[in-house]
């Protein structure tokens, strides 16, 4: 039996169809990350506990974030993204009078309670 071969119509759709298992994976390791940092800080970030919680192996970990301080990198930059877009819509969506009541929802007692939600330490 010969190698099968793809068509060269058909090799975009494969591109497209590898591509999104990637993007899954991606998605999980910085998200993961960025949970990590933000519940324990940079001394207690490790990859081996990234890459469980992510469900990769060492080998996807490293295709995605060559090193630990890239990363590191991505998560700070993926939490402080998320946190800045969840202010934004909270900020845009409350009236003038009600900004007050936005800001002391930082230190609600359920978000200080889910730290890996929060801010990036």
């Amino acid at each position: 039996m010969g190698r099968s071969r793809i068509a060269p119509s058909d090799r975009g759709a494969t591109t497209k169809v590898r591509r999104a298992p990637f993007d899954a994976h991606h998605e999980a390791i910085i998200g993961t990350a960025a949970r990590r940092v933000r519940e324990r800080d940079f001394d207690a970030f490790v990859l081996p506990d990234v890459m469980t919680a992510s469900a990769v192996t060492h080998g996807v970990l490293c295709g995605h974030c060559p090193s630990e301080e890239g990363l590191a990198a991505s998560a700070v930059a993926a939490a402080s993204t998320d946190i800045l877009a969840r202010w934004r819509s909270a900020v845009e969506a409350s009236s003038e009078e009600d900004r007050p009541t936005v800001a002391k929802s930082y230190l609600d007692p359920q978000d200080v309670a889910a730290l890996g939600q929060g801010c990036p330490s």
